[in-house]
């Protein structure tokens, strides 16, 4: 795990140094749940212990966040397509045949690059809610290295950049939901 921390570059917005930090992460087991929350506590005690790989860390989730398209991920999911049944049935089929290529442009193909095992949800669950904000807390209040002078790190950045995606996705779900009220007329 420290290998891979290390390895982070603050400046890249390359997606392959958090799949495998999260690969470290992951259980290996199916039996055992402790892992993932041995791993979430070692990784933070990591950052704890060294505020330079925090900081690292944190300047290379808010340049990945920045270059991504985050519209998507906040706007399309639980939202049914207005396809009918036997397009979406011809989609679903196709999909299982032949996966659609994902795109490292949106936030939601990131993200599925990231967490691509359908059990994740598992190990990510199995690891308590306080272990989880503890580790994000280390890297989002990192201190900056001494004669850092780069704006683009500011801690605030990246709740700013999530922001403005959100706002992005409201505005196009209004839009949505404008053109269902005028094509019911």
């Amino acid at each position: 795990m420290l290998a891979t921390i290390e390895r982070i570059d603050p400046n890249s917005d390359r997606i392959e140094p958090l799949v495998e930090l999260v690969e470290c992460l992951r259980q290996r087991r199916r039996r055992k749940r402790p892992q993932a929350r041995l791993a979430v506590r070692t990784l933070t005690q990591l950052l704890k212990g060294n505020p330079g790989h925090a900081w690292a860390l944190r300047s290379y989730l808010t340049r990945l966040l920045e270059k991504r398209r985050h519209t998507s991920l906040y706007s399309d999911i639980g939202i049914l397509s207005n396809d009918g049944f036997f397009t979406e049935l011809k989609r679903r089929i196709a999909y299982r045949v032949l996966p659609p290529a994902l795109d490292d442009l949106y936030l939601s193909d990131a993200l599925e690059q990231v967490l691509y095992d359908e059990k994740d949800v598992k190990w990510i669950r199995a690891v308590p809610n306080a272990d989880w904000l503890e580790l994000f807390d280390t890297v989002a209040n990192a201190p900056e290295p001494e004669g850092a002078t780069d704006r683009r790190h500011i801690p605030g950045r990246a709740r700013y950049t999530v922001l403005l995606g959100m706002l992005d996705a409201i505005r196009t779900l209004s839009c949505r939901v404008c053109a269902l009220g005028l094509g019911l007329i």
